[in-house]
């Protein structure tokens, strides 16, 4: 049977390039100017029927229009397009009756790769009023539009619905504990509460304590009891530790789903570690039964390292964030953003969020240049990528790495006539790009550079004198 594709779509351009791909497929396709168009035409049999709707903004008619289709249609495959590339967005999506969503502007193979999917696997589940309630709050600020995220989205906003335990793994800095609260918040348990243990550091009996409760003080389960226990860390417990939190599962069932049986507490259970933890498990660093009882569904949160394409939404939307009322708003231009891109962002999204923070502290300027962009990377001591490839991941410390060249050159050029003053050298050059950098990201202001350093004022004005480096005013 030859399906049917009906697409709300406005923009001319779009429909001609999506006519000549869909041919290709042997499809049927009518192209829709308005959205509730697509209900005329699936007023009688939708057999065969992929629809496609177009999603403009949160308060689109589309989506009306797809929860109508969905309450007519319950097996009728429906992929949304939209605009905003965040989970509230693709939650909302989701909410709406969609199969599968794309973030605008997509490539004509995406969708039809999406179509495909929808022919094959009608979706018909539903999501709660809670959800429905949760999809309509604008601070969730998980942003992104490359596939990695797009992935992410589609996976988070199918698990808020259940109760499942979720191991959300990944990088230091990418947003683990963001999605752990967006899992929550999304989620029919949104209005009781969510309650959040950082195992860094704490032995076994500690854990124990907290989770259960010791003397008169109420454990964590008791008091997440209807809601969400978040466990942060879970890669940094000690083998004692992890023994201990098994004891902890067993007893009171906190990672089955709390309808299941066995299951003693009411609560969800989600917990996070390192990137790495499934290779911990391999070694031997990490109980492979622990890994499995924690993480019953997974979610693999990418680096901003492996998605650069997401930075200039992400600096742009901390900028916004960060804006004063009352205060002229402030813009990265073309240069500054391409720059932010080029960096390879070893802290992830936290220190991209961090950067511009102190960018917006120092510096009053209404546009924000490149320059301004890499007087702060440089006092932090960062690098961009390599032109050659190579990621933070392959030298997360490009210092050592650069200190390690500068004396193998020395070595070698010390060899012929026995130079000495090897430390004088090494400390020089490096000691003066240091001083000048945090020079400049406090203006110039050598009290807060000397308290940055960890270092008197007075020493600084040797430091600066001996180096003869420029003053740098105020």
């Amino acid at each position: 049977m030859t399906a049917r594709v009906l697409i709300s779509e406005n923009d001319m351009t779009i429909r001609h390039s999506l006519a000549k791909r869909f041919a290709v497929e042997g499809w049927q396709v009518r192209f829709a100017g308005e959205a509730e168009t697509l209900l005329r035409w699936t007023s009688e049999d939708v057999a065969d029927a992929v629809v496609v709707v177009d999603l403009a903004s949160p308060t689109d008619p589309g989506h009306e229009v797809a929860q109508t289709l969905r309450r007519r249609h319950p097996r009728l495959p429906i992929v949304t397009t939209i605009r905003e590339a965040n989970l509230r967005a693709s939650a909302q999506a989701i909410l709406s009756g969609s199969f599968e969503t794309l973030p605008k502007p997509y490539q004509a193979e995406d969708l039809v790769a999406a179509i495909r999917r929808a022919i094959t696997l009608p979706r018909g589940r539903h999501l709660s009023a809670a959800v429905a309630q949760a999809a309509k709050d604008n601070r969730l600020p998980l942003i992104g539009r490359s596939a990695a995220m797009q992935a992410l989205y589609r996976t988070a906003a199918r698990l808020v619905q259940s109760t499942l335990p979720v191991l959300i793994t990944g990088e230091t800095g990418v947003g683990k504990a963001l999605i752990a609260r967006c899992l929550h918040d999304l989620g029919p348990r949104r209005g009781r509460a969510f309650a959040a243990l950082n195992l860094v550091s704490l032995s076994g009996p500690d854990i124990a304590d907290r989770l259960l409760g010791w003397q008169q003080v109420e454990g964590l389960i008791e008091l997440a009891r209807g809601g969400t226990l978040y466990l942060h860390a879970v890669g940094d417990l000690s083998a004692e530790a992890q023994a201990r939190l098994m004891r902890v599962l067993n007893e009171t069932g906190l990672d089955r789903e709390p309808a299941s049986v066995g299951a003693a507490a009411d609560v969800r259970l989600v917990a996070s570690g390192p990137d790495d933890l499934c290779a911990r498990v391999d070694r031997g660093e990490f109980r492979e039964d622990l890994y499995y009882r924690l993480g019953v569904a997974t979610l693999a949160v990418p680096s901003l390292r492996s998605r650069p394409e997401d930075v200039p939404d992400l600096a742009n939307a901390f900028l916004h964030r960060g804006t004063v009322p009352g205060v002229a708003a402030q813009h990265l231009d073309p240069l500054a953003l391409q720059r932010l891109r080029a960096h390879d962002w070893p802290g992830n999204v936290r220190e991209l969020e961090n950067l511009i923070r102190r960018i917006q502290a120092l510096y009053p300027h209404a546009n924000i240049c490149a320059d301004i962009v890499e007087e702060q990377l440089a006092a932090r001591g960062r690098s961009a990528r390599s032109p050659a490839g190579e990621s933070g991941a392959d030298h997360p410390d490009r210092l050592a790495l650069a200190v390690e060249q500068a004396v193998s050159t020395y070595f070698a050029e010390a060899a012929a006539d026995g130079r000495p003053g090897l430390h004088d050298h090494i400390t020089r050059a490096v000691e003066a790009p240091l001083l000048k950098a945090t020079l400049l990201a406090t203006r110039g202001n050598k009290s807060r550079a000397a308290a940055l350093l960890g270092i008197s004022r007075a020493s600084l004005s040797k430091k600066i004198e001996h180096h003869a480096l420029e003053e740098i005013q105020s």
